[in-house]
């Protein structure tokens, strides 16, 4: 069962890249029903906690959660990454005014979070940093939110199996939270991987018999760090 209900924030519990309202009409009987059941609910919300209290303030969402289970970024994020992310961050920031870290979750999730990791399950939207990464770098299941679902912060989605997409519908999350799940992330990787495949060596790749699993291996880590500094 799980103990740990984490959400994202933009394009999750407020506006985003999206530029979509998210329901929340069901988070009131989702906190109530976890206060029942013993569940932590938390919300990570990517931009430092000066930002954060002004968006929660202004929307209301803080009433939903404990003050301690709002976790900002902290500068000790900041110190982990090298000087060309930071400088990276820094940028990123200036350029836009509504920049939110994504990547912070991954370092939380890694670096301080106290819990089994098994016992948690998160709130998200976008295949690739709330699912793929997230799981992948940090070991952390997701459920991802059918209005908002994205590829990369871009709503055109092709359909991948396997994915756990639920309606913004209690009823709905309620059930992944008292019953067994599977997630199964091959059919993810699959397409990342062919993605990648892609953008690293080319669309003629598919067509030749090469073998490129054991260059992706080496070349993935790389496009994954290029990505992370890119954000």
């Amino acid at each position: 069962m799980v103990k740990y209900l984490f959400f994202g924030l933009f394009d999750v519990l407020i506006k985003g890249k999206l530029d979509i309202k998210p329901n929340t009409s069901y988070l009131s009987d989702l906190v109530e029903f976890s206060k029942e059941k013993n569940i932590e609910v938390y919300l990570i919300t990517g931009v430092s906690k000066e930002k954060s209290e002004i968006i929660l303030k202004e929307t209301g969402i803080e009433s939903y959660f404990k003050k301690e289970n709002i976790i900002d970024i902290s500068e000790d994020y900041y110190e982990s990454l090298n000087e060309i992310d930071r400088e990276l961050k820094k940028q990123a920031k200036e350029k836009d005014p509504e920049y939110a870290d994504e990547y912070f979750k991954v370092y939380y999730f890694n670096s301080v979070f106290k819990g089994v990791k098994e016992e948690v399950l998160f709130i998200g939207h976008d295949i690739w940093m709330d699912t793929l990464y997230l799981h992948k770098f940090s070991g952390i299941n997701s459920i991802l939110l059918k209005e908002t679902l994205s590829n990369n912060n871009a709503p055109n989605l092709i359909e991948i199996k396997g994915l756990n997409v639920v309606d913004s519908n209690f009823e709905m999350i309620k059930d992944y939270l008292i019953n067994k799940k599977e997630f199964n992330y091959d059919s993810l990787e699959s397409y990342a991987n062919k993605l990648l495949y892609n953008e690293i060596f080319g669309k003629s790749l598919f067509n030749s018999n090469l073998s490129v699993g054991k260059i992706l291996d080496k070349s993935h880590s790389k496009v994954v760090l290029k990505n992370k500094e890119e954000e």
